[in-house]
């Protein structure tokens, strides 16, 4: 896990925070399994103007979001019925994929050991905040869509919060996001989705990898935080064996699922 740093957040308006949110809640959506409302939703990703409109970014991270935004846009408008569900089984199949795995210790753990302490990370996040993952997801606390989630809840706290004026609160989920994407999703998020786009088949789910990669650098700057050092290529592990993993971010947070 990488060494925490404290930096001060900017403080972000209304609009900025739910223009996040939305950007987390569509990446989330677009990269889950496709369910039975997938195909409408993956055909509406946040356009170039919400997105520009409130996010205070530097010309060059704007315009590499923009072009990502468009490329996303259009990459969505030209599913076809049915196209969303056979591209996802053509992109992820029934195994995980060797070159972009979905999966954060896929990339950042080489050993069981390190694969358990960092599933445990992730929990201790999720737990936190009083968040369990379902067991209709059936799936592993690292997928790229359960972080992504979970920092779009993040997003929606932290909103509710500042509305309410309850600053402390709002900082600690501000101080939540910047931790999760320093030690997580930052690390191996941009990675996965360059990698992804330039070897996916699918034109849907490239635009989604380059977005994936795109929103990331920029909301590292948003916020204010520096970037990790980026995960490169998948490592090889062996998954750790099923239980209940120790956990050492809510120690930290505490038991905020009142927030």
């Amino acid at each position: 896990m990488a060494e925490s740093q404290t930096h001060p957040a900017p403080v972000l308006d209304g609009e900025t925070l739910a223009c996040r949110a939305q950007v987390y809640r569509y990446l989330a959506d677009a990269l889950r399994y496709p369910g039975p409302d997938s195909e409408e939703l993956a055909k509406w990703p946040p356009t170039v103007e919400e997105v520009e409109a409130h996010a205070g970014l530097e010309p060059a991270r704007r315009a590499e979001l923009s072009d990502a935004l468009r490329q996303a846009q259009e990459a969505a408008q030209a599913l076809e019925p049915g196209g969303l569900d056979r591209d996802y089984l053509a992109v992820f199949g029934h195994t995980i994929p060797k070159e972009y795995p979905p999966y954060e210790t896929e990339f950042t753990a080489d050993e069981v050991f390190r694969q358990t302490q960092e599933l445990g990370d992730i929990s201790g996040f999720y737990s936190a905040f009083g968040v369990k993952v379902s067991s209709a997801a059936a799936d592993r606390v690292d997928a790229v869509h359960l972080e992504l989630e979970f920092l779009y809840f993040l997003c929606v706290k932290e909103a509710m919060a500042r509305g309410e004026g309850l600053a402390e609160q709002a900082e600690t989920c501000r101080a939540a996001q910047a931790r999760f994407l320093s030690d997580h999703l930052g690390r191996w998020g941009p990675s996965f989705g360059t990698r992804m786009a330039e070897r996916s088949a699918s034109p849907f789910y490239a635009a989604l990898g380059r977005l994936l990669a795109a929103w990331l650098h920029a909301d590292f700057a948003l916020l204010g935080i520096p970037e990790p050092l980026p995960a490169g290529a998948p490592v090889a592990a062996p998954c750790p064996p099923p239980g209940e993993q120790a956990c050492g971010a809510d120690a930290e947070f505490g038991d905020l699922s009142e927030l």
